[in-house]
């Protein structure tokens, strides 16, 4: 019917056509978010790839997104289960059926690409693949120049502020009295503090404390 009526084979088709179905995939057989809406979204940003740890923090029991993006990104992302004021949460915490209670919370949002050590085309700032490595504790950023490797623990940035290290909610990073914010690890002793949940509501960081920086990130760069 209209005019696809004409169009016998695929190689009927026009060339235009042809060209804006490659440029625009996702048009044809989209996937709709579990809740009818996205579990994350950033405005003014284009995401390009996505990797998942579904067993981070001590017990194994949280997951985490990291989302590659056009100008050279990499958003550190929480999904977690929405807490309300009858004390109770809310939502799908094993990740089945609708995600209208699950809640997404940026950790962190990392720049990585430099054109100084990673140099590439235009566009070359562009996130084009993810390979997280579990075992190493890392992640694999490729772009068209270079490949990065980026801790997933960056607790150093947080210092000796404990209130930092609590709020900042990230799986990776736990509280010791006698060291700091430091990454999980199986080896660490008891007594350990982490609040992934957010449950005790701390915020901000402490006056005068002294960072680290982010001596812990080990970012690497590999080019022609």
């Amino acid at each position: 019917m209209g005019s696809a009526a004409a169009i016998v084979t695929s190689g009927d088709i026009p060339d235009e056509t042809l060209s804006f179905a490659k440029e625009h995939p996702l048009l044809h057989g989209a996937v709709v978010p579990a809740g009818g809406r996205p579990l994350f979204t950033q405005t003014g940003t284009r995401l390009t790839q996505l990797a998942v740890d579904v067993g981070a923090g001590p017990r194994g029991n949280h997951t985490v997104l990291f989302v590659g993006s056009e100008d050279g990104r990499v958003l550190k992302v929480l999904t977690a289960v929405e807490q309300h004021g009858d004390g109770e949460q809310h939502g799908d915490p094993a990740g089945h059926g609708d995600n209208g209670g699950a809640e997404a919370v940026l950790l962190e949002e990392i720049r990585l690409y430099e054109a100084g050590r990673c140099r590439g085309p235009r566009g070359a700032s562009r996130v084009l693949g993810l390979e997280l490595h579990p075992e190493g504790r890392e992640l694999f950023v490729a772009f068209s120049g270079c490949i990065v490797r980026l801790p997933l623990s960056r607790c150093a940035q947080h210092g000796q502020c404990r209130r930092s290290c609590l709020a900042a909610r990230d799986p990776y990073c736990v509280w010791l009295p006698q060291g700091g914010c430091v990454p999980f690890s199986e080896d660490l002793p008891d007594g350990f503090e982490q609040d992934v949940e957010g449950s005790s509501g701390l915020t901000g960081t402490c006056p005068g404390a002294t960072s680290a920086g982010d001596g812990d990130s080990g970012d690497t760069a590999h080019g022609e």
